[in-house]
């Protein structure tokens, strides 16, 4: 019995719909009444037989913004609308601004026939009659579409509407560029800047974390990325970012042991080599841990690599290449016998320092290296320094006149620098013998303190 009145319900519907097709007028807003009232078929039978205008405003929507809608998600008939050429995509809402598309991706999260909500938007993209894309449109397709397909389709049109830097920032938005990279979408990222140039904003940095278009490139081994983004000149390596112990574009290349962007980072000349981070560490000493020797002398041709610099656990990077024994490395940090590298630092934790490191990992010519740059001082130290009235300069050499002139130990005679005026009374400490030269240890007191000062004499 259920099945003969549910068979005769359908053959009335079926009928009804007949007739109602048959009709030879139909009001314009028919169709949009359908397809809000869900009347499916009736919908596609007014579009197939073209029997409305398609393009008509009802209640300040087209059919195929209705179509589109989370309520409604008639997604074939906003296809079958679309394939009539009569749509009218571009038609927006006066209060809220949106159009069909950006209908669309509003509703993806909530749509429960995302495959075919994207074929819609591809197919009101491929109309090509698309104008004036929101730019919220291209966010929403990469962060949660995550398509990079339809992204790309939509940059093709050249309508999207990229807002200023100054609006960016006002509205709290990321940049184009940056949105790309976060998203892992390389053929975008590579698209934007071809196709905007300084528009897709490279030098951008996030409010949050201080992170740029750049580091989440070399992040993600988007090698390719990362390069174009440097060949723009507006990479911004130098920002610190407060991710990974404040670690900026140059270190992170470094950190990733990445030549190529390490290199092209050091070629803008705005890298900031010798940044330190949170760890004490700089640049250098993860081009050492990699023993990458060219990082290493690139970075010490800029010469702002910070080659002295002393990490948290009181090592140089001179020292890290002799625990890691990479003489080649070592050999380039004291490279024309360079003081900079702090070969002379020893660590009180660690109870050394580099020569003495040397010496046990058998490193011979740094060994060598190091010893010459301390004979180097001893000679120094041994020369008159311009405009210097004494010949070490020390603050209480005046004790010791050996070295003066009869003129300058006249001059010591006055009042202002008399020796009753210091109280400087000599305490002879050994002597240490050292090559062509012995150390002369001089300790000294004054109202209470003491110190000791060191004199480098040659040997008669």
């Amino acid at each position: 019995m259920q099945h003969s009145i549910t068979r005769r319900v359908q053959h009335v519907a079926s009928r009804t719909l007949a007739r109602t097709t048959q009709r030879l007028h139909f009001h314009d807003n028919d169709l949009i009444g359908a397809i809000k009232r869900g009347h499916h078929e009736l919908a596609m039978r007014i579009i197939h037989q073209n029997l409305v205008r398609f393009d008509i405003v009802h209640n300040n929507k087209t059919a195929l913004m209705v179509a589109c809608s989370a309520n409604i998600q008639q997604y074939d008939v906003a296809l079958l609308l679309i394939a009539t050429g009569k749509s009218n995509p571009n038609y927006t809402e006066k209060q809220y601004h949106k159009n069909a598309f950006s209908i669309l991706i509003n509703s993806y999260s909530s749509s429960i026939y995302k495959t075919q909500l994207k074929k819609v938007l591809l197919a009101l993209l491929a109309t090509g009659k698309l104008t004036n894309i929101q730019y919220y449109c291209l966010i929403d397709t990469c962060t949660l579409i995550k398509d990079e397909n339809i992204a790309l389709k939509m940059l093709a049109t050249n309508q999207i509407q990229i807002p200023t830097m100054t609006e960016l920032t006002r509205e709290n938005l990321p940049a184009p560029l940056f949105v790309a990279v976060a998203n892992k979408m390389s053929k975008l990222a590579i698209a934007i800047i071809d196709s905007y140039s300084h528009h897709g904003y490279p030098a951008y940095v996030s409010p949050y974390d201080q992170v740029t278009a750049l580091l989440l490139a070399i992040n993600y081994d988007m090698d390719n990325v990362a390069l174009a983004i440097i060949e723009t000149g507006e990479s911004n390596p130098a920002v610190n970012s407060l991710l990974n112990n404040i670690i900026n574009a140059i270190e992170y290349a470094c950190y990733l042991n990445s030549e190529k962007i390490a290199l092209a980072i050091i070629a803008t000349g705005k890298s900031n080599p010798g940044h330190v981070m949170n760890n004490g560490q700089t640049s250098l000493f993860y081009a050492i841990y990699h023993n990458n020797l060219v990082i290493v002398n690139a970075l010490l041709n800029t010469r702002q690599a910070n080659p002295g610099q002393i990490n948290n656990k009181e090592i140089t990077a001179l020292m890290y290449a002799c625990f890691r024994k990479n003489e080649s490395i070592a050999l380039a940090l004291l490279k024309n016998r360079n003081e900079s590298c702090n070969p002379h630092y020893f660590s009180q934790r660690m109870k050394t320092n580099a020569l003495m490191i040397a010496k046990k990992n058998g490193m011979h010519k740094v060994t060598e290296e190091i010893e010459k740059i301390k004979l180097d001082i001893i000679e120094n130290s041994l020369q008159p320094k311009q405009h210097s009235k004494y010949l070490f300069s020390h603050k209480y050499d005046l004790a010791d006149d050996t070295y003066l002139s009869d003129d300058e130990k006249e001059d010591t005679n006055d009042s202002k620098h008399s020796k009753g005026n210091y109280d400087l009374p000599k305490i002879k400490l050994p002597e240490v013998k050292f090559g062509k030269y012995y150390i002369k240890d001089t300790s000294y007191s004054k109202g209470g303190k003491r110190w000791t000062e060191t004199k480098y004499k040659k040997k008669v």
